[in-house]
């Protein structure tokens, strides 16, 4: 009997272990799995909201401003001051109408002055543009759902949805008042900044 009783005993811890050892393996692999939908959600951000006329305009300004202040631009400024330069001042060397860096200088500015008003026209232009197209586009009214993670950002409305890659997008601006997401210079994605946390925008302009 007394040669029984350790053969008894370790079949008794040997079948103790084995339930608590499938427990502990259960609940670790729980709660792994929730750790990684955990941390998915954390890496997933959502915002819905409607665009208003203000809210495209506000866009639109921005976008505007994106484009004065790129390389295209200021080749435009720099390529046709010299050419307006050179004109003038070829002018004041054969009608000798006084020293030809003058000319030259009267030509600059009047082509700064030129480029400078047709862009100014244009910003001005926008509040009146900008609500004709909301008034006609119905799909600027949609509710739109932003979905965004360290990799994609997706679009939802009722009429579609779009997914981009955050490298996809040329720049990422943020403004005053929205941020802008361009895929070119003439096509645009924004969110207005009413609807995102302090933390969500940065998270979303840090991207660019």
């Amino acid at each position: 009997m007394a040669a029984l009783l350790p053969a008894i005993e370790s079949s008794s811890r040997n079948l103790g272990r084995r339930p608590i050892s499938g427990d502990v393996c259960k609940w670790w692999e729980a709660d792994v799995a929730w750790t990684s939908v955990r941390r998915h959600l954390s890496l997933m951000n959502s915002i819905a909201f409607q665009p208003t006329a203000e809210d495209l305009l506000a866009a639109n300004r921005l976008n505007f401003m994106a484009t004065v202040k790129s390389r295209r631009i200021a080749k435009s400024f720099a390529l046709g001051s010299l050419a307006v330069g050179a004109v003038t001042a070829y002018v004041f060397w054969v009608w000798q109408l006084g020293p030809i860096i003058v000319g030259a200088a009267i030509g600059v500015a009047y082509w700064l002055i030129f480029l400078s008003l047709i862009l100014l026209s244009a910003y001005l232009r926008l509040p009146r543009q900008v609500r004709r197209i909301y008034g006609q586009q119905k799909s600027l009214h949609d509710i739109t759902t932003v979905n965004w993670s360290d990799d994609t950002i997706s679009f939802v409305s009722n009429r579609g949805n779009s997914k981009f890659q955050w490298v996809e997008f040329v720049k990422i601006i943020k403004g005053k008042e929205t941020i802008i997401l361009r895929q070119s210079d003439v096509v645009m994605n924004f969110i207005p900044l009413r609807v995102l946390s302090v933390q969500q925008a940065e998270d979303i302009a840090a991207k660019g």
